[in-house]
């Protein structure tokens, strides 16, 4: 996001407080999507591709090998081509897609070939831990990948170690049942668009990764919340170890020695564009 005194990313030449900056915050209360805001999330957009490849450039050379194949949980899979320690960071999830909600309707720009509006849903993950990305934005942005491809990591090919298909305690116990038993990562967003899979668990060569895409995915609209709020018994743990993984993550990158440090450089390289 463009700082007050930056040049305005609609090419006006002004500084961004001067220009655009005044439109879309003076719509921030209004469930209008202005031209002002496209801009914005134009500049956004070009922003987060950019970061997304820069972040999986200065972390290919250190991330294990991993690589596709064909899966017996969901037609195709990421897998361990290697040994890989349990808190260890196994590829990058790629930003293919950004999204721009605002008052249940969302916009969507693309970096490459286009797909369905369902696959772009299917992929999308929001910016939760560490979200600076949505500081003082009048629309939430969220990210999104394209399953053809695998630029920027592979980190959108990791299955869910489980699934629902109806909202009902059995299902709910073989869900929580297969994220403790056969879930061994987690996804981790490290902040302006960095977003890694880390692994939980110690994983083999030739083992699947497979992590918990969480109930409300496999499911439309906020009927899941009722089914979790009735078995809160089983839920809550659940959503505390997902919890506590993610504090996990916070401290355990061996090349993260400081999360801030790497912060504050993906926030220097999308000012200098």
């Amino acid at each position: 996001m463009p700082k007050p005194n930056d040049k305005c990313p609609c090419g006006s030449g002004k500084k961004y407080k001067k220009c655009c900056y005044c439109s879309v915050t003076a719509t921030a209360s209004s469930t209008v999507w202005t031209e002002a805001m496209q801009s914005h999330f134009d500049a956004t957009t070009t922003h987060s591709f950019k970061l997304s490849e820069i972040f999986h450039g200065l972390l290919q050379p250190d991330l294990p090998s991993v690589g596709v194949g064909a899966s017996s949980r969901h037609g195709r899979g990421l897998f361990a081509m290697e040994d890989i320690p349990a808190w260890t960071m196994a590829t990058t999830y790629p930003v293919h897609f950004v999204c721009a909600k605002r008052f249940g309707k969302t916009f969507v720009i693309g970096h490459g070939e286009k797909v369905e509006a369902e696959v772009v849903e299917a992929y999308q993950l929001d910016l939760q831990p560490n979200d600076d990305v949505n500081e003082g934005l009048p629309y939430t942005v969220s990210v999104s990948a394209n399953p053809n491809l695998c630029s920027g990591g592979l980190g959108h090919l990791v299955n869910d170690a489980g699934c629902m298909t109806s909202l009902s305690r059995p299902q709910l116990e073989a869900y929580v049942e297969a994220f403790e038993g056969s879930a061994n990562c987690t996804y981790y967003h490290v902040g302006s668009y960095g977003i890694g899979i880390v692994t939980t668990k110690e994983v083999k060569a030739g083992d699947e990764l497979l992590m918990t895409y969480g109930v409300g995915y496999w499911f439309k609209g906020d009927d899941y919340k009722m089914l979790l709020s009735k078995h809160a018994a089983i839920a809550m743990p659940f959503y505390r170890r997902l919890q506590e993984q993610q504090r996990r993550c916070r401290a355990s990158f061996e090349f993260f020695k400081e999360r801030e440090e790497i912060r504050q450089s993906m926030k220097r390289i999308m000012t200098s564009f």
